[in-house]
């Protein structure tokens, strides 16, 4: 019986005891404690802060810029910044510049920009090294210099920066060097930098297929988009050493598409389109025509442009044709730019206006469109929107005819030597 009673006092002051913990797990207590002990830290940074602590006043900086334990305030951000980098601290040199460079949160500045990441960059910051050697190459706050831009760079990279090794790899190919590329390239690739991949498989395409492929295919597994493209094409054409392989080109070409590139966009919709690698779908392959239209990639608005006109897997309408067909014109699709030419030429659905006719076909023609440059011919030999010209009629046939326009030789009359019968 005692041992009975021993045991319900023990368990009632077992009991006792664990209630207040019970009460100070709960979520809003919790939360509280958190706040609380937040505000002391904050406390103690702003006191740290006013007291000159030049690392203090660069995390009070951070907790202004990203609103942690505080209302978040662009402009005391920059005050504290701006304090701790008077006082020689590197990290906060490194971000006023970048601030002031790019005006975030403060006037832009680049020249004062500069200034600051040189201090930090002459502190060994590979950061500040690395943008500076950036900025300095864009002609960003100071006199393009690539030597110097080169020179900070190679600092930063050689302190293991991967961005840093990729741009003065990327610079020296620039430079037609791609000896000297090829270690920053591989330096950043190691580091699993995705751009650096790639652009040794771009530099091992010409002779190395192998190389390209397994190259090629780990920038593809980093999720880098333009790899994946180049790998969709390869394994559709039977690239590089590749097995013709179309199912698996569609397959990586879904995953760059997928992450908004462009030309894969597109080009999915012709897989899909053409039956290449996928089921042909027409559905689908409008789809991703108009997601890659609403990018103004010039290709898919003339595609479906040339859709609306026939009606071919979309409506048919003149004036939905007409707007993809001018914006191709106008993100310089040379196909797009003389099918304008012609309905302004023959007056269809728009008014007739020879003006325009010319102007586009003069585009077209800059870009060698050779159907251009005849159409162009035929302005001048009937004299429609300019006076009559029979010699400038006859050179612009030429510059068709040389391009190998059977039109144009047929109206030379088919010379057995178009330079013989098209003097320059």
């Amino acid at each position: 019986m005692n041992s009975l009673k021993h045991s319900i006092v023990f368990l009632c002051i077992g009991f006792v005891w664990l209630q207040p913990l019970y009460a100070d797990s709960s979520p809003d207590n919790i939360n509280h404690a958190e706040n609380a002990s937040q505000q002391r830290d904050i406390d103690r940074l702003r006191s740290k802060a006013s007291s000159g602590d030049p690392e203090a006043q660069y995390q009070l900086a951070l907790a202004f810029a990203q609103g942690k334990g505080l209302a978040a305030d662009a402009e005391l951000a920059a005050h504290w910044l701006r304090k701790s980098a008077e006082l020689g601290y590197a990290p906060a040199q490194y971000r006023l510049g970048m601030r002031l460079l790019e005006g975030q949160g403060v006037k832009a500045a680049p020249a004062e920009g500069i200034k600051w990441l040189r201090r930090a960059a002459r502190q060994n910051l590979a950061e500040a090294q690395q943008a500076l050697g950036l900025a300095i190459l864009q002609g960003r706050g100071a006199e393009p210099d690539k030597n110097e831009a080169k020179a900070w760079l190679e600092k930063a990279a050689t302190q293991g920066n991967a961005d840093a090794a990729f741009a003065l790899g990327k610079l020296l190919m620039s430079d037609a060097n791609p000896a000297a590329a090829r270690p920053w390239l591989e330096k950043a690739a190691r580091a699993g930098n995705p751009d650096a991949v790639y652009a040794l498989a771009r530099l091992d395409s010409a002779g190395q297929p192998g190389q390209w492929r397994a190259k090629m295919q780990a920038a593809a597994k980093l999720g880098y988009a333009p790899a994946q493209y180049d790998l969709a094409v390869a394994f559709v054409q039977g690239q590089f050493g590749l097995e013709k392989n179309p199912a698996q080109g569609a397959l990586w070409m879904r995953k760059a598409a997928q992450q908004g590139f462009t030309r894969a966009l597109y080009d999915l919709g012709w897989l899909y389109e053409t039956g290449t690698g996928i089921p042909r779908d027409k559905d689908k392959a409008f789809q991703w025509y108009r997601k890659a239209a609403s990018k103004n990639f010039a290709p898919a608005l003339y595609r479906l442009a040339i859709a609306h006109a026939n009606g071919d897997g979309v409506e048919k309408n003149f004036d939905t044709s007409f707007d993809y067909l001018s914006r191709a014109a106008i993100q310089g699709s040379r196909d797009a730019q003389y099918a304008l030419g012609v309905l302004y030429d023959n007056g269809e659905g728009v008014n007739q206006d020879f003006a325009k006719a010319m102007q586009w076909y003069k585009t077209a023609a800059a870009q060698g469109d050779p159907k251009a440059m005849y159409a162009i011919g035929n302005l001048h030999a009937n004299g429609y929107g300019v006076k009559k010209d029979l010699a400038r009629a006859r050179t612009w046939y030429c510059k068709a005819a040389r391009l190998g326009l059977p039109q144009a030789r047929k109206i030379l009359d088919d010379p057995v030597d178009i330079d013989q019968a098209c003097p320059p």
